[in-house]
């Protein structure tokens, strides 16, 4: 399927940065000095129903899709095509990730350490469930800021080894996140808009994902919009069935 082989193609002149710890974070404003913790995914389990859209300068295309996790675990995902026809699967866990690719028959893996060398950012599976929850990338750990006395909007700007964070905030939305992983890594900006509640969480029913190649900041090299039309976080763990037929065809991503 063609979208999984744009994502997986390898670009080798990206190296990535994976020592990001130890935030030290400063106010852009009028900051109090005063640190609060923002809010954190908390459910154990969830369900989404979700559009996808993903440009790059090879393809458009727009794809269903439905995600199921159990938080720290694992990410379950089937995706569909036109007439709702299940085109792949996928399994995420903590340590790899798996792609049933039902149109080619094929099953494609992939772990974290080739993500980061192929695209120049790090991954995990906490990160992957905070920015398809919340929109928010949490490579620095729990994330920080610092309190802003103006009004309601707070306004970050955290260092860590190897990446820029630069966020905006009104009360605890996440609007706007750019990283720029420094030195010689990409940017990536994630927008979120259409905030609803559930159970507590006010969570982006849309996010824009726009990765930037360095070198190339006045044209994303790949643009991801999702929007999700269901939230739902179930008392009991979801069915996630993944029995992919013996004798699969292997793809590995190096």
């Amino acid at each position: 399927m063609a979208i999984f082989s744009s994502a997986c193609r390898k670009k080798k002149n990206l190296k990535a940065e994976n020592n990001l710890s130890s935030a030290s974070a400063t106010s852009t404003g009028n900051g109090t000095g005063e640190w609060v913790k923002l809010s954190v995914f908390a459910p154990n389990y969830f369900i989404t129903r979700t559009k996808i859209k993903f440009e790059d300068s090879t393809m458009s295309v727009q794809v269903g899709a439905s995600f199921r996790g159990e938080k720290g675990v694992m990410i379950w995902g089937s995706v569909t095509y036109a007439l709702g026809i299940e085109v792949a699967r996928l399994l995420i866990r903590t340590d790899s990730a798996f792609v049933w690719d039902k149109f080619n028959g094929q099953l494609i893996v992939a772990d974290y350490k080739s993500f980061a060398e192929n695209y120049g950012a790090p991954a995990s599976l906490d990160v992957l469930q905070e920015m398809l929850i919340k929109g928010k990338v949490s490579w620095l750990g729990e994330m920080e800021k610092l309190k802003n006395s103006q009004g309601d909007t707070t306004k970050l700007a955290a260092n860590s080894a190897g990446a820029i964070h630069r966020s905006w905030l009104l009360g605890e939305r996440l609007y706007s996140q750019t990283v720029n992983m420094m030195p010689s890594g990409p940017l990536i900006q994630i927008t979120n808009a259409d905030f609803k509640p559930h159970e507590g969480l006010d969570l982006p029913h849309k996010k824009t994902i726009d990765y930037y190649q360095k070198g190339r900041f006045y044209k994303p090299t790949i643009k991801l919009v999702v929007e999700h039309s269901k939230f739902e976080f179930p008392i009991e763990k979801p069915d996630m069935p993944f029995d992919f037929p013996k004798g699969i065809k292997r793809l590995e991503i190096e």
